[in-house]
Order: C-alpha cells, then sequence, then structure tokens
C-alpha cells in the first residue's frame, strides 16, 4: 500500500514538472463525462445561430387515400357484426354503373307492443340508386332516398358508417320500429383471428397518424385560442364518442374492427379541416404514386429490327 502511494506521489510530480497543475487537471476525466477541448480551443455554440439556415418548414399532414366503394360492393354488411344485412351493388356498366342498395333486412321493436321485436326483410320493388354525396367528413358519402327511412353512408374500410335524421325509423306496414344509425360491416362470427391481428397493427398506424394531424392542425391554429380550444374539445371527446359507437359491436374487445374503422373515420376527418391545402397534398402524392408506378413498370421491349432484303436474283 505504502508503495501504490509512492508511485502515485511520483508521477503527481512528473506532471506538475511537465506541464503544471493546470495542464495535469485538464487530463483528468470521470467516466462519462465529456472530453474537454485543447487549450486555445474557441467554445462551440450550441443551436441554431442564426446563419444560413432559414424557418423551419411547416409540418404537413399525413395523407390518407379515403376507401372506395368497391370495398363493400357485393359484400353482407351487418349492423353492429350481428343485426340485419344491408348490400350495394352496382347498376349498369361494371366498372362505371352507379352504386344501388340491392338489400336490405333490419331488426327492431314492435310499434304495437315495444317489448316485442320484429324483423323485416325491406321490399325493394328495385335496387335503389345512391347518390354521391361529396366528402364533407372526409369520408366518401352517398345519400340513400329510402322511402320509410332515408340514410346516408360514409364508406369504410369493408364497412359504411350510417346516419338517419332521426333516431328511429318506422316501418309501418310492418309494425315495426327500427334503428338504422351505427356501424356496418362484417358479421363478428366471420372475423378470424389473423384478421384481428392485422386490424390491431392497422389501428395502431392510425391512431398514429391520428395524433400526428392533430398536431398539425394546433400548430396551424397558432395562437387563435378559440380553434385550439375547439380543436382540443373535438379531440378529446373523440373517444368516449368511439366507446359509445363500439361498445354493441358483437365481440369489439375481440377483433377491435369498430374501433380501427371509427378511427379511420376521424383521421379523413381531421384532413377534411385542410380544406385547399389537402388537395394540394393529395396531387402531390397522386403525381408521386404516378412516377412511382412509371418507374417500376418493365419498360418495352423493342421492336425487332427488319432483316435486309434479299435480292432474289441469281448471280450472273
Amino acid at each position: 500500500m505504502i508503495a501504490r502511494r509512492r508511485i502515485a506521489l511520483g508521477l503527481a510530480a512528473f506532471a506538475f514538472a511537465a506541464g503544471g497543475p493546470t495542464d495535469a487537471g485538464a487530463q483528468l476525466q470521470l467516466p462519462g463525462a465529456l472530453g474537454g477541448s485543447p487549450a486555445g480551443t474557441p467554445p462551440r455554440e450550441s443551436g441554431n445561430t442564426g446563419g444560413s439556415e432559414g424557418p423551419k418548414a411547416a409540418p404537413k399532414p399525413i395523407v390518407v387515400k379515403p376507401p372506395t366503394e368497391d370495398t363493400i360492393l357485393g359484400h353482407a354488411l351487418v349492423r353492429n357484426g350481428v343485426d340485419g344485412a344491408m348490400t350495394f351493388d352496382r347498376q349498369g356498366q361494371a366498372a362505371a354503373g352507379d352504386v344501388a342498395l340491392t338489400k336490405l333486412s333490419v331488426t327492431g321493436d314492435k310499434i304495437s307492443s315495444p317489448t316485442k321485436t320484429c324483423s323485416l326483410d325491406v321490399a325493394l320493388a328495385s335496387p335503389i340508386v345512391a347518390k354521391a354525396a361529396g366528402r364533407p367528413a372526409g369520408a366518401i358519402r352517398y345519400e340513400v332516398p329510402l322511402a320509410a327511412c332515408p340514410f346516408t353512408i360514409d364508406v369504410l374500410d369493408g364497412a359504411v358508417l350510417v346516419a338517419t335524421p332521426t333516431p328511429t325509423c318506422e316501418f309501418k306496414a310492418a309494425d315495426c320500429r327500427v334503428e338504422l344509425g351505427g356501424l356496418w360491416g362484417p358479421a363478428a362470427a366471420d372475423i378470424t383471428d389473423k384478421r384481428a391481428k392485422d386490424l390491431e397493427r392497422e389501428r395502431v398506424r392510425i391512431e398514429t397518424t391520428m395524433r400526428a394531424n392533430f398536431r398539425v392542425l394546433l400548430h396551424r391554429a397558432g395562437k387563435d385560442r378559440a380553434a385550439v380550444k375547439a380543436l382540443a374539445g373535438e379531440q378529446a371527446g373523440f373517444s368516449s364518442q368511439r366507446e359509445m359507437a363500439c361498445r354493441d359491436y358483437k365481440n369489439e374487445s375481440v377483433h377491435g374492427f369498430c374501433s380501427t374503422q371509427m378511427t379511420e373515420a376521424r383521421v379523413l376527418a381531421l384532413l377534411s379541416k385542410f380544406g385547399p391545402d389537402l388537395e394540394k397534398e393529395e396531387h402531390r402524392h397522386a403525381a408521386h404514386d404516378r412516377a412511382k408506378a412509371t418507374r417500376a413498370a418493365p419498360a418495352a421491349a423493342p421492336a425487332d429490327e427488319e432483316a435486309p432484303a434479299q435480292d432474289a436474283s441469281p448471280e450472273r
């Protein structure tokens, strides 16, 4: 122990003689500490110096394409995954025909005896052509002029979100009062375990997109307190609205189909708030997709060169 102290004192004396106490101290570092700068080096400046770098570009929304009607055509859509059935298809030419309601079965309560249930296959003399109504809430919307109960549908991925002017509709000839509003999608029994896992991954992605686009909206609102308050309140209420909409979907806690679709609808609704800026982003993304498809397409094989014409005359 004494020998070690003598060696340490000797090394310290040597260091002092070689460079003085200041230089010796400069060589001392604790584990994990940053190395010091050599003597005479000017201190580093941190952060943006305000030189050539300009202001940061404003954040842009993550563009999501709304699902088209092709995701629902020909499929039996069931309210809350368990009640009734609704089917849409095209009328006329396969690719350009109108979207039409071709089948509707509903369940409800008897008008004359509300404690008893009723089931009704709505007799459609002919398919009811749905009218395109734009994208007022981000998703593609159609109006269905059913005489006893007109309603609208917002097209989601393999599902439709139905809204009616009144909470219930009455089919008096059948003594049946029904609720059409809510999410109509696949029967819960048809959602496989694999599909449920895919939905879970999709829901994580969509929720990430939703939060990102919400932050972009807040950034654009800036110091407008009223706009910020309205956005924050609307977003805060979404979770409870989704819970209310999905609590009756059959086996929702197992597959999460309704939650995924409602979150997608919320993403599209947030995107609709960007107005003309969203249209620019959609055009930019569409151009990018076209360019990408063009690059991926195989180049056309060059046409075979024609063989030189042969002189058929015999040599002389």
